[in-house]
């Protein structure tokens, strides 16, 4: 079985997509990070094919999509991805390329990743802003809704 490795580097409306194969790195350009494409991207990949991205605000969402697919994602932990922190140059391009050659060699810093029993409800994010810091129990509603079964 052949293996690929992809190097997502994530932003708002888009992610930039390198894939890692046989030694070379290839840009593969940029994939909209909608639940459609994101689900037609996942169901591109191989069988053996795995994605690496960097720890952002929307990289959950992400990675949560692919996931579902069954494709194997590993979150790496930017303070700890030195290869990409320290650049002298970045773009997304090299971002990317650098993300799926840390995975292809097995050196990416990963993250815990929350499974679906460890994620709070969408309804407790949107929620979230409206309650008052200094309210009366705003404190244990939140601790209940993240430890919610």
């Amino acid at each position: 079985m052949r293996r690929r490795c992809f190097g997502l580097d994530v932003h708002r409306e888009f992610a930039q997509v390198a894939i890692w194969e046989n030694g070379v790195v290839e840009q593969a350009g940029q994939v909209a990070t909608t639940v459609d494409e994101l689900g037609m991207f996942a169901d591109s990949l191989g069988a053996g094919d795995e994605v690496a991205l960097e720890a952002t605000g929307n990289s959950w969402a992400v990675a949560s999509v692919l996931a579902r697919r069954g494709v194997r994602v590993v979150v790496s932990n930017p303070y700890k991805t030195r290869a990409i922190a320290e650049a002298k140059v970045k773009t997304d391009k090299i971002d990317a390329a650098v993300l799926a050659e840390l995975l292809a060699a097995n050196f990416l810093p990963a993250v815990w990743m929350p499974d679906e029993g460890h994620t709070c409800s969408v309804g407790w994010w949107c929620a979230a802003p409206t309650w008052s810091a200094s309210g009366p129990g705003s404190r244990t509603r939140s601790r209940r809704c993240c430890t919610a079964t």
